[in-house]
Parts: C-alpha cells; sequence; structure tokens
C-alpha cells in the first residue's frame, strides 16, 4: 500500500456525518491514521469545511464535539495556508478546472510531495500530478 495520503476534507464529513456504508469507509481510513497504517495530511482549511458541514447537518453544538475530535486525531499532519499556498493554488487554478477550495487542498498536498489523494471528489482525477483513491478503496 501506499504509505502518504492527502485526506480530503469529505472524509472527514462523511466519517461523522454519515452512518452507513460511506461513513463506515471514511472511519476505516481515520482508523487507518489512528494506528499509523497511513501518513496523513490535510489542510488547515479542512477545519472549516469539516466544521460547517457538521454544523449544517448536526447543529453547531455537535459540531464542537466533532471539531475537538477532529482536532485531536494526533497522527493527522496539518499544512498551514499561507501566502505561499494561495499564490501557488492560483497558479493550479489557471491549470485545472478546479474549484477554489480544491486548488487550495491540491496545492497543500503538492508543498508537502504528497501525491495519492484519498477523496470522492472526481475533479481531482483530472490532475496528472496525483493519483486519487476513492473512498471505498480502503473499505
Amino acid at each position: 500500500m501506499e504509505k502518504s495520503f492527502y485526506i480530503d476534507a469529505n472524509i472527514f464529513i462523511f466519517a461523522y456525518g454519515n452512518d452507513e456504508g460511506l461513513g463506515n469507509d471514511c472511519r476505516k481510513i481515520i482508523d487507518l491514521i489512528l494506528k499509523n497504517e497511513i501518513i496523513a495530511f490535510t489542510s488547515t482549511l479542512t477545519f472549516d469545511e469539516f466544521f460547517y458541514q457538521i454544523k449544517k447537518l448536526k447543529g453547531k453544538e455537535n459540531a464542537l464535539i466533532a471539531a475537538s475530535l477532529f482536532l485531536n486525531i494526533g497522527s493527522l499532519n496539518f499544512i498551514g495556508v499561507d501566502v505561499n499556498i494561495i499564490n501557488h493554488s492560483l497558479s493550479l487554478l489557471k491549470e485545472n478546472n478546479l474549484d477554489p477550495r480544491d486548488a487550495i487542498h491540491l496545492s497543500c498536498a503538492l508543498s508537502k510531495n504528497v501525491n495519492n489523494f484519498i477523496t470522492n471528489d472526481k475533479d481531482f482525477d483530472k490532475i496528472k500530478e496525483i493519483k486519487r483513491f476513492d473512498i471505498n478503496h480502503f473499505g
């Protein structure tokens, strides 16, 4: 198995917000992170996306609990979004048909030479610098 992966925000959102198959598969991915079976990276932007979506799905109190759990995944490596990441994101937006948030995630991953993405977002399939792994790949 590949070792280093960028974990897209949707993995955490489904893990906490979906009690069925997709959520189970995402919880298995988080379990791999917790057991240090994969080296996992994500962006600090993921916190915003995760909190916002869980708040919409389950309310602010549940989002606060979920955010605390998310931030305490000790083996999860956070990549900060700074002006260099944003500038690179702009280049990626010019080169690819991506949403700005996806470009930021991609820029974060590439900044750490992480070329494996775990996401169900098929928009990343067209990015030649990375390999996308679907959520069910780990289920």
